[in-house]
């Protein structure tokens, strides 16, 4: 798969993402850098602690990250999960955050199909 049908696949914005990261090559190797980080892990282990405060770090922290990549299906549904949390509650979080977890499925599913 090519980096511009793994944008069409995860939901993504693949012009937007090349004209920010300056070239497909690196692009390229900042979408691979995300698919092995924890971000992830740590939300879903801080909503099953239901610690607030490193659940919101966490969606923080890959909002910024997806936002940067222009994968956004799953900034879109990220941010609605940190906006949530960013006002000090977790009510309405588990519905939003099982939409995360879908897009950030989805999203890795098409990052590990990338030639």
């Amino acid at each position: 798969m090519t980096l511009k049908e793994c944008y069409e696949a995860l939901g993504g914005n693949y012009d937007e993402a090349v004209a920010r990261l300056m070239n497909e090559d690196f692009a390229t190797r900042m979408v691979k850098k995300f698919a092995d980080k924890n971000t992830f892990a740590e939300m879903e282990s801080a909503m099953a602690d239901r610690d607030l405060t490193k659940a919101f770090e966490a969606a923080h922290t890959m909002k910024g990250n997806v936002l940067n990549l222009s994968f956004d299906r799953l900034a879109g549904s990220v941010s609605e999960f940190s906006d949530i949390l960013k006002s000090g509650t977790f009510d309405g979080t588990d519905e939003v955050f099982t939409r995360v977890r879908d897009d950030f499925d989805a999203t890795i599913a098409a990052i590990r199909q990338l030639d």
